[in-house]
């Protein structure tokens, strides 16, 4: 069984660095017949935060990479590690006749701008804004361990009218609700919108809530998690953020 697990996030970690958005692996969420509860959670867990729609390959290699984040980067802008989220919810709008609206965390990013994630098996996830230009942004994801990139980092360009959100539920009939909360992540407290989206797929029960709010760097998120018939599959917090954007994505 570990041997399964490792194997699958092994594969969760392929399509993490191979792709750029939202979900580390969670395109893989729909198993294969006769797939274990343990190998579904190892490939979801490590893939929670790339893009749902990319099917561009990007070859990975054990090196280490000179551009991964130095040691002490993060400390700038927050602690390198937080305890768990607080969430101070307001109750969900009613889904009757109610749109859940769009999310563009990317319309106004600047180059320079990063954020850091811890993830289940204690995998760190960083995003960083390379270019930003007119109609679009490229973006970089680097996943380390123990402070070391696992492979080399992955480059993916976005339009700047990129929904995650949405981009993941498409085509998957999803049950969509949004509501507000207060979250504590990264030393700070953040006024976020809560999407939630729930959907079956042979035979399991998905729920999956992403924390976000427009004054976290890159793609606006602050906290992600997915679970599986109840249990926890996936979960990316915002542990450190920073780059050119403290004035423009500071908070009232």
């Amino acid at each position: 069984m570990q041997a399964l697990r490792f194997k699958a996030a092994n594969v969760g970690l392929g399509a993490l660095v191979l792709s750029f958005g939202w979900v580390v692996g969670c395109d893989q969420e729909a198993h294969s017949p006769g797939g274990s509860e343990t190998s579904r959670a190892g490939r979801a867990e490590v893939g929670e935060f790339i893009s749902a729609s990319s099917d561009e390959a990007t070859s990975t290699s054990s090196a280490v990479v000179t551009s991964a984040p130095t040691p002490g980067r993060m400390d700038a802008s927050g602690p390198s590690t937080t305890s768990p989220a607080t969430d101070r919810s307001v109750e969900p709008q009613e889904r009757a006749g109610y749109e859940v609206p769009s999310f563009e965390p990317l319309a106004d990013a600047k180059a320079g701008e990063w954020a850091r994630f811890v993830a289940l098996e204690s995998y760190e996830i960083l995003y960083e804004v390379m270019h930003a230009g007119m109609v679009s942004v490229d973006v970089q994801v680097t996943v380390l361990m123990n402070g070391r990139p696992l492979g080399l980092p992955a480059g993916r360009e976005e339009l700047r009218d990129y929904d995650p959100v949405a981009t993941f539920t498409r085509g998957r009939r999803a049950e969509r609700a949004s509501h507000a909360a207060v979250i504590e992540a990264a030393g700070r407290s953040w006024d976020v919108t809560v999407y939630e989206e729930q959907w079956t797929d042979e035979g399991v029960r998905y729920l999956r809530r992403t924390w976000v709010s427009p004054a976290a760097p890159v793609f606006g998120m602050v906290r992600m998690e997915q679970y599986g018939d109840n249990d926890l599959e996936a979960r990316l917090e915002l542990t450190g953020f920073g780059g050119p954007t403290a004035e423009r994505r500071r908070e009232d």
